[in-house]
């Protein structure tokens, strides 16, 4: 028998192996409803921005990808190829954290006002001169709806952009998290410029899409701080905050303990009033276990990627 004949037999009894074993054990196709089901590992995929507001470049440079040599980012064609993917199935959900879209430090950006405000360096910038979603659904979401962004290339319109912003986040499958100008630092940041960031994103998101952000996301800021916990968490009327960053050993222990979950109180002096559920990441933010722990009926096995 030839080698040809061979390795076709080899991949013929692989294949048969492969659908034999699908059909055999019962694989049902995966069901992207939102919701648990009973006597199923119930596994959440949590696709999510992490732009690095002003860290290493100028905001504009993360925006339109220029000066890679430094890093290489590119915010507008994650948020168009994020478009194109929500628009094509309203199961799937993008988290957002980062308000700063559209940015230029004194300038203006696809039409209308900019806000203009001061300062436009460091990573815990509170402040620049941007340009956010300047379009509402209730204006175009009936005609800029589900088949507007057909490809990548049609959104690339500025003005194309911002209406199907806009349509997405009024279905909801664009979370706004944290809703804060930027991700900001909590070590080495003020308090008051912490408010202020954070009541300037808030604003925005409320004025041009009426949706008021519910959990925090710290996932990569450089320290914690009980201000976040309780001032800009319970206080601000947040269920929960997320954060991945924390020393290796705290991390382990944690991991061994299972205390990866708790209930962080921000203040002694207000008590419970001050308390928020916080969930520190079981890895880094950017990566995904390798294996998936079996379902055991005594214990819910819960999973954050």
């Amino acid at each position: 028998m030839s080698a040809l004949s061979v390795s076709a037999l080899v991949c013929i009894w692989v294949l048969l192996c492969f659908y034999g074993g699908v059909n055999g054990y019962g694989y049902i196709k995966y069901n992207t409803g939102s919701g648990i089901v009973e006597g199923k590992l119930n596994v959440h995929f949590v696709p999510h921005s992490h732009d690095d507001v002003g860290w290493l470049k100028t905001i504009d440079q993360y925006y339109v990808g220029s000066n890679n040599s430094i890093q290489g980012a590119c915010v507008e064609n994650v948020l168009d190829s994020v478009m194109v993917s929500l628009l094509k199935d309203p199961n799937r959900k993008f988290i957002f954290a980062e308000m700063v879209l559209k940015s230029g430090c004194g300038r203006r950006n696809g039409g209308g006002d900019a806000v203009a405000v001061v300062g436009c360096k460091g990573r815990s910038v509170t402040v620049a001169a941007v340009r956010l979603f300047r379009h509402r659904y209730d204006r175009y979401g009936s005609r800029y709806g589900r088949h507007t962004c057909e490809s990548q290339s049609h959104c690339k319109s500025s003005r194309n952009r911002w209406r199907i912003l806009a349509y997405i986040n009024a279905k909801m499958i664009l979370w706004c998290r944290n809703g804060g100008w930027c991700m900001h630092d909590e070590a080495t940041s003020h308090y008051i410029d912490m408010i202020d960031q954070t009541t300037l994103g808030h604003r925005t998101i409320k004025n041009q899409f009426n949706i008021t952000p519910r959990a925090g996301w710290q996932i990569d800021p450089f320290g914690h701080s009980a201000v976040q916990a309780y001032l800009l968490g319970a206080e601000l009327g947040f269920d929960s905050v997320h954060f991945a960053r924390i020393d290796y050993q705290d991390r382990a222990k944690r991991k061994q303990d299972k205390s990866l979950e708790v209930v962080w109180r921000g203040s002694k002096t207000f008590g419970s009033s001050s308390q928020i559920f916080t969930n520190t990441f079981p890895v880094h933010d950017d990566f995904m276990p390798v294996q998936v722990p079996s379902l055991s009926k005594h214990e819910p096995t819960k999973i954050l990627f």
